[in-house]
């Protein structure tokens, strides 16, 4: 048993209860789960944790003050809305600088390399995308703190991540119900590295980092040792699934395309007018009540006017009304699509080398383990023998 205890910062959500099983059945550490609320912990509620997880709220900076300690490693698994990803962590940090903790471990991600990131994001020491989604640069600023909290003397690791698959998780859940829904979209062909990793890799990581006497500082990948890419993933996933996935073609360039924000800004005041004015438009807005109300003010006001006036408005907006048309084909929003034009590898290489990583399942059996929890609910072909399987290591 080690002396220093692991202070787990969203212990409910799905990779912090993923932490939480591996640590009770394992016996190797202490830890103190943290939870924003109890009704999110029905996953921890069933095992017969040492310490009963506590309720706390980050943006409540003195009971953070209270709460961490100098002997703990802080790790942060936590998600939330804005507040507690801005606020609430630089509450975090913070109080973990005041308590002078052990250690701090904080789970970023890829998303700070934007919707399309460069080749050179294939290394984690690559700068960040300033055209980076909204999440994006949220998990930007985080990190800032993180590595100035390091600065400060606080041992930090970024451990960063791109899509979490495994059970419980949204990502798997989300493609079992995307392969039943209409043919997949596949961007080239699925040739692209999907850089999912299973949950169980993403816990194998944080224990590396916590059991670690070096590489404090520094941003680590945590993926497959070797890429793994769409196509392979979504015929390996729906085979042991027994589920047969259709698919559509899709061109890269189509997608990358359709992510590029839609010039509103370009309409001239009049043709904004137009718009509002249409009649599509605001039967649209008539479903509120409030603008309901709003509209048969004007309309009144409007039959007020003296008639020339009337007419000369309605002939200026009586010209149709061009809105840009629904493309036709595959929904390219889809965020199955968007991840499938992502080309960089994220290689966990420096994550092996610093500190010495090594993943708790392979690329094969994390995706049979996970096959297998849907089968457990139903959802699948049944193999023979798979329950002894799922719990034989």
């Amino acid at each position: 048993m080690r002396h220093e205890t692991l202070a787990i910062i969203g212990a409910s959500g799905f990779v912090g209860s993923a932490l939480c099983e591996r640590l009770h059945f394992e016996g190797c550490w202490k830890f103190l789960p943290f939870i924003h609320s109890s009704g999110a912990a029905a996953r921890l509620a069933r095992l017969p944790l040492a310490e009963t997880p506590r309720v706390l709220d980050l943006l409540d900076f003195d009971a953070l003050r209270a709460t961490l300690r100098d002997d703990m490693i802080v790790v942060n698994c936590g998600r939330g809305d804005n507040q507690a990803l801005s606020r609430g962590f630089q509450n975090l940090v913070q109080a973990a600088r005041a308590a002078k903790v052990r250690k701090f471990i904080h789970i970023g991600s890829v998303a700070i390399y934007g919707d399309d990131p460069l080749p050179a994001s294939a290394d984690p020491s690559c700068p960040v995308n300033a055209q980076a989604t909204d999440y994006g640069l949220v998990k930007q600023r985080q990190d800032e703190l993180v590595f100035r909290l390091h600065a400060g003397g606080v041992p930090s690791y970024i451990l960063c991540p791109s899509n979490i698959a495994g059970p419980y998780g949204l990502t798997s859940v989300g493609l079992v119900q995307r392969f039943a829904a209409d043919p997949l979209p596949l961007v080239d062909e699925g040739r692209y590295p999907c850089n999912l990793v299973h949950v169980d890799n993403l816990v194998e990581a944080i224990l590396t980092a916590a059991a670690s006497d070096r590489g404090a500082g520094r941003r680590y990948f945590v993926n497959e040792l070797e890429p793994i890419s769409w196509k392979r993933y979504f015929d390996d996933f729906s085979r042991l699934l027994g589920i047969r996935a259709t698919y559509l073609p899709v061109s890269r360039d189509a997608v990358i395309a359709s992510m590029a924000p839609v010039p509103v800004a370009s309409r001239g005041l009049y043709e904004h007018a137009r718009i509002a004015l249409s009649g599509e438009f605001r039967r649209t807005l008539l479903m509120m009540p409030v603008l309901e109300w709003l509209n048969g003010r004007a309309a009144a006001a409007f039959e007020a006017m003296p008639g020339g006036w009337r007419r000369s408005i309605r002939r200026k907006f009586e010209r149709p009304v061009r809105l840009p048309k629904t493309p036709a084909g595959p929904s390219l929003s889809d965020a199955w699509v968007r991840l499938q034009a992502r080309r960089p590898f994220h290689s966990p290489e420096t994550l092996v080398q610093e500190l010495a990583f090594k993943p708790a399942l392979t690329y094969e059996k994390g995706l049979e383990l996970t096959a297998q929890w849907f089968r457990l609910f139903g959802i699948g072909a049944a193999r023979p023998g798979y329950c002894h399987d799922a719990f034989s290591g």
